[in-house]
């Protein structure tokens, strides 16, 4: 659990420690009042008679002639009040210091999380991701880190406490302490491996829960029109019923020790003044001790039960911890060592490339050959699965060849490519967009204070969309979602390529920018892409055949293999399988 105390909370966890040490000063001190004053209250000779009374007064201030009881009783209360104050203080800072900690360990977990290979993400569903950066970061900080901080300032506590009763009554204290500790140790032995299934349990169950409803939901309208929705509601409900049952179990084993010590306790501080009442012997010299040992087990139960508790808790979390930690020391993946391209080079030639997915029975690319030159207007076609998303993920370097070369202008790679931040504009198949202001959707991922205001309407006239902007009342401060401005497909397809204009990429790669869009929008996109306003190389991916005309040049990509590489003219000539994949597309004009 230290692991995930980050080094610059480390001197505040350390701080947390030493005021733990003036809680415990203090807790052993208020304990050590209640002895004096009652033997006062009892017998006023008392001090006279008794060493460790008078010893005891002195460690709380109270010196001889002594004051009136009603003085000497203040000063206890007084006592009292400043060690539960600190404890309360101390309690606060913990939960604190546990919040906190879990704000700033939810951001370096997401940075962690992005130092994974591009294969990391591909393997792990959004919602999975999600939950260890948001809800796993919340349940291991405030279960864990602060049940690690609690544990201690309990420990320490108790130990001083149990100490200052080891003096006043050693055997007594000694049986106590060593039933009291068999009790949990036993019931710990016989659960431990219980608590830690079901924390294992509790952080798969979780995770599931969270991406099958992440499912549900993002399956709204197929769900409301075909009437599903039980079958889908039921497969979280079992997600859950698994977390709850190992929540539950969890519950129980550490409540489970409580009962039986305070039964123990009581008997225990009983069983004295019943022995020396059958024997015959004067009760009343023992009440003082009994009111010690009475106060002393009243601080010390909850401690006791609170250490049991945070040392289930924290078996009960140790797996997420250790998921979390790992996380956090994940070392950046290796294109961070890689030389960068600030731009796109004169020529980019993939020479008999190939790529293999892990576990994968063949090869996603087999002998892939073919250049992109500058500034060049490329679509990328062939039918589903052909390997046209594995060539443009190989191409953005968030996937490295199993075989074959990469040439930049004429040399060779050592390593897969990478490029410098903003070299590259991506747009994705479905463009996410933001419920936020126009701004902050074009300049994404910019700080307010970062924005380039005539950078972004630089951008949206760029992609065509800067009319539309200009025509809302509040320009690019417009909030989509909530100023009645509503995007058709089009415009959410030209705001993306604004995104993705807005560092003025050297290089544009577009998944299937019209496959959501009507036949005259998508036409408009085409030629947005394939004319001359974006200065940039522009590559697509793309089942349109009938702007196939626009581009410079097409690969067309069947099963892994490229087949062929030409103008729309060529290929429709030389290639019978493309002209069955165009079939009956209408001409379009090639771009001027």
């Amino acid at each position: 659990m230290y692991r995930l105390i980050l080094p610059g909370f480390r001197l505040r966890f350390y701080g947390l420690f030493a005021v733990s040490i003036v809680v415990a000063l203090l807790e052993v001190i208020g304990v050590a009042s209640v002895l004096p004053l009652v033997a006062i209250v009892i017998d006023p000779e008392t001090l006279a008679h008794s060493r460790m009374a008078g010893g005891l007064l002195a460690l709380v201030g109270i010196h001889q002639p002594l004051p009136p009881v009603y003085v000497i009783g203040v000063v206890v209360i007084a006592l009292l009040v400043l060690a539960n104050l600190t404890s309360l203080f101390l309690n606060w800072w913990s939960v604190h210091f546990a919040n906190q900690l879990g704000i700033a360990v939810s951001e370096h977990v997401g940075e962690g999380l992005f130092c994974r290979p591009f294969t990391f993400f591909m393997a792990h569903p959004a919602a999975e991701l999600a939950n260890q950066m948001c809800s796993e970061v919340s349940r291991v900080t405030v279960g864990g880190v602060l049940q690690f901080c609690l544990l201690i300032s309990r420990i320490f506590s108790l130990a001083v406490i149990l100490a200052l009763l080891l003096v006043i009554a050693p055997l007594f204290t000694a049986l106590f302490f060593a039933v009291t500790a068999a009790i949990y140790v036993l019931i710990y032995r016989l659960s431990t491996h219980r608590i830690s299934t079901a924390g294992k349990t509790a952080h798969e169950s979780n995770n599931t829960a969270m991406h099958r409803a992440t499912e549900m939901f993002g399956l709204a309208r197929e769900v409301l029109l075909r009437g599903e929705g039980a079958y889908l509601i039921g497969r979280v409900r079992d997600a859950l019923a698994s977390y709850y049952r190992a929540d539950e179990l969890s519950r129980i084993y550490q409540m489970a020790p409580k009962y039986l010590l305070e039964v123990t306790a009581v008997a225990a501080l009983l069983a004295s003044p019943i022995y020396h009442s059958y024997v015959g012997d004067d009760v009343r010299s023992k009440l003082p001790f009994l009111a010690t040992f009475a106060y002393a087990g009243f601080r010390m139960l909850p401690m006791v039960q609170q250490i049991y508790s945070s040392v289930s808790l924290l078996r009960y979390y140790e797996p997420a911890a250790r998921h979390l930690a790992d996380v956090l020391h994940t070392q950046s993946d290796t294109t961070a060592t890689r030389s960068r391209l600030d731009r796109m080079p004169v020529q980019l030639e993939f020479r008999n490339v190939d790529y293999a997915y892990i576990g994968s029975a063949g090869p996603a690319l087999s002998r892939v050959s073919f250049g992109l030159a500058r500034g060049a207007r490329v679509a990328l076609v062939g039918a589903s699965g052909a390997g046209k998303s594995t060539l443009v993920d190989l191409m953005l370097g968030l996937l490295t060849p199993t075989a074959g070369a990469i040439l930049v202008d004429g040399v060779p790679r050592a390593t897969a490519l990478a490029w410098e931040v903003g070299a590259v504009g991506y747009v994705p198949q479905t463009p996410l967009v933001l419920n936020d202001s126009i701004a902050r959707n074009i300049a994404f991922g910019y700080g307010t204070g970062e924005i380039d205001r005539q950078r972004c309407a630089e951008a949206a006239r760029a992609a065509g969309i800067y009319d539309l902007i200009a025509a809302q009342k509040a320009g690019l401060d417009t909030v989509i979602g909530t100023d009645a401005l509503s995007f058709s497909g089009g415009e959410r397809q030209r705001l993306a390529i604004a995104r993705a204009l807005y560092a003025k990429p050297s290089l544009l790669v577009l998944d299937e920018p019209g496959s959501a869009l009507d036949p005259p929008t998508s036409r408009k996109i085409f030629e947005l892409l394939c004319g001359s306003t974006i200065d940039a190389t522009v590559l697509v991916i793309t089942h349109d055949v009938e702007h196939l005309q626009l581009f410079d040049r097409i690969v067309y990509l069947d099963r892994g293999r490229i087949v062929a590489v030409g103008t729309y003219d060529e290929l429709a000539t030389k290639l019978a399988e493309f002209r069955a994949f165009v079939g009956d597309s209408p001409k379009s004009e090639r771009r001027a």
